[in-house]
């Protein structure tokens, strides 16, 4: 069993400085502003307190910041900052005075670190620079989107180190699949046309899916978006179905009913969602992971009981979402939005990205005619250019040769992640196709998450075989 973590410096040293600190500060700030702000300092002194002695209570947080902060307009509440990534900041400072003040240690495969390294380079580091040298500064508005990938470096960081045991990790998985419950449910009530969800959806997640929801028959829930909501849906089912032989160490009957809750929340809501490209990635996910785990699908046999109710819960949203897309007349078979999507690309993305090719047009939509790219490649190539597409690419085929090997050795947990994210993986980059689903929030945070969660796994495991081995020649030397 591997050693908990020590101080390095002694924990009577510790709290003493630590107690002459924030009376020193207290005694500052009472004098020169308000005994209001002492309360308010004592208050957040004592969430840092209780997060350096529990962070896995940060990992938590997080979760739901993604859920209820990630699609909130860039500013509305914080300058220059979308609420979720307060959370992230505050947890990454977290990780730093963690990984400082206690010895955590994990082992960090060179793969997904190398490709993780293409992925900054090329999506976000190099366009950042050849804009300016084109002569072209960029915004702060411009600059964040670009960045981004290193945002969800951070969120991984977070997830490789808090986490202690398989304990915390599975309960963090309870806690995704309870948060995607909350966002189903939403979306229903949303479906529903329940007042005060959809002017609570339209105040604080003013987009213009969200907005014109009711009038195309479809929900985007806290997630601003339908194909984004239906996307995020897709990725909380498929993990269920990764996680179908995974037995934890300490069963609970929460989570079964958490798990069963979710899974009948997110069908309805992802058909509510109208996102057929999730539907079918339900489909080919699912049969991938039962033919890796050698389950028969009649396995899943409860999902085809649930589905009919789902089916009727939302049955005329459905109706009205298919007359809309087949409705047109013409006798085609090709829905109208897929149709549409035909007409931006040849007619606006494509002779614009033929004007600079190589190094994109400009970071953000804001200026095109329609502000939809309707394909992560044709994003890609608009915003910066083909190296950030093929670095795109190459990150995926590294990610994905390392989840290979890691559902062939890792253990039961870190297996059942790794063939998720494959599936994920596989389904989202057909999905890319015709939407850019690398930038949907939740779905992509998840990704990152789990990966995070792979690494805390297998990096606890390599470290403690090591030490193992080195245990023996420590006593040798010890010995002589």
């Amino acid at each position: 069993m591997q050693a908990q973590p020590r101080l390095i410096v002694p924990e009577a040293v510790t709290l003493s400085v630590g107690a002459v600190v924030i009376g020193a500060l207290i005694s500052v700030v009472s004098m020169l502003l308000s005994p209001w702000l002492v309360v308010g300092v004592l208050l957040l002194l004592g969430a840092a307190l209780l997060l350096l002695r529990h962070p896995i209570i940060m990992c938590h947080l997080v979760i739901y910041g993604i859920i209820f902060g990630s699609s909130m307009a860039r500013g509305e509440l914080i300058p220059l900052l979308v609420p979720n990534e307060v959370l992230l900041l505050v947890s990454v400072v977290l990780v730093i005075v963690f990984a400082i003040v206690f010895r955590i240690q994990r082992h960090i495969p060179i793969t997904p670190l190398l490709a993780v390294g293409i992925l900054t380079v090329g999506t976000a580091l190099l366009p950042a620079f050849t804009y300016p040298l084109r002569s072209r500064p960029l915004a702060v508005n411009e600059l964040l989107p670009l960045l981004a990938p290193i945002q969800y470096i951070l969120l991984c960081a977070v997830f490789i180190f808090i986490p202690r045991d398989k304990r915390q990790v599975f309960s963090l998985v309870q806690t995704m699949l309870f948060a995607c419950t909350i966002v189903a449910i939403i979306g229903l009530l949303q479906a529903a046309r329940v007042p005060l969800v959809v002017s609570l959806l339209e105040t604080w997640y003013p987009t213009g899916q969200t907005l014109a929801a009711e009038g195309v028959n479809r929900v985007t829930s806290t997630l601003g978006s339908w194909n984004t909501l239906g996307t995020f849906l897709m990725t909380n089912l498929l993990l269920v179905a990764a996680l179908y032989r995974y037995q934890p160490e300490q069963p609970n009957p929460w989570y079964r009913w958490n798990t069963r809750i979710m899974v009948l929340t997110a069908l309805a809501c992802l058909l509510a969602s109208g996102s057929w490209a999730s539907i079918f990635g339900l489909v080919l996910g699912v049969s991938i992971i039962a033919r890796a785990n050698n389950i028969q699908l009649r396995r899943f046999a409860v999902v085809l009981v649930l589905i009919p109710i789902a089916i009727l819960a939302v049955l005329p949203l459905i109706s009205a979402r298919l007359e809309f897309q087949f409705a047109s007349g013409d006798g085609s078979v090709v829905p109208q939005t897929l149709q549409y999507r035909f007409y931006v690309w040849t007619e606006i993305y494509i002779p614009l990205i033929a004007e600079n090719p190589w190094w994109g047009i400009t970071p953000t939509l804001t200026d095109v005619r329609f502000q939809f790219a309707e394909s992560q490649y044709l994003l890609l190539l608009f915003r910066s250019g083909v190296f950030s597409l093929l670095a795109h690419l190459v990150w995926a085929g590294m990610m994905m040769g390392w989840l290979r090997r890691t559902i062939r050795t890792g253990d039961p947990l870190s297996r059942a992640f790794a063939l998720l994210i494959y599936v994920m993986f596989i389904n989202l980059l057909l999905m890319s196709l015709t939407n850019p689903v690398f930038t949907y929030s939740g779905t992509m945070d998840y990704l990152w998450i789990l990966t995070g969660l792979i690494i805390c796994l297998r990096g606890r495991e390599t470290l403690s075989v090591a030490n193992t081995e080195a245990a023996p020649m420590q006593s040798i030397r010890a010995a002589s």
